[in-house]
């Protein structure tokens, strides 16, 4: 039985090690990444941020929060949870 904790323990310090070595090889590699002035500009200006109402707004101009995949009515119970499709029910 201490034998089977003692490999447990061993295999997650094993995990654990492989992962912070890894975590440490992409901390150390130096990404050559290109600088443009446009983008950082574009990422820095402020006069661009929206508020969060307005931009919960557009989310629901672009996404309603009614479905649009289908005709499909769901219907819930306590205990079950039906879909409506045509005039067929079926219970998940």
């Amino acid at each position: 039985m201490n034998h089977l904790k003692f490999s447990k323990g061993y295999s997650l310090s094993k995990t654990i090690a492989h992962v912070i070595r890894e975590i440490r090889h992409f901390q150390q590699t130096p990404y050559k990444i290109e600088l443009i002035t446009k983008v950082t500009n574009y990422l820095l200006d402020t006069t661009l941020l929206l508020e969060e109402d307005d931009l919960y707004r557009m989310s629901l101009e672009i996404e309603p929060r009614t479905s649009r995949l289908s005709n499909a009515t769901f219907i819930s119970t306590p205990s079950t949870t039906s879909v409506i499709h045509n005039n067929q029910t079926s219970t998940k």
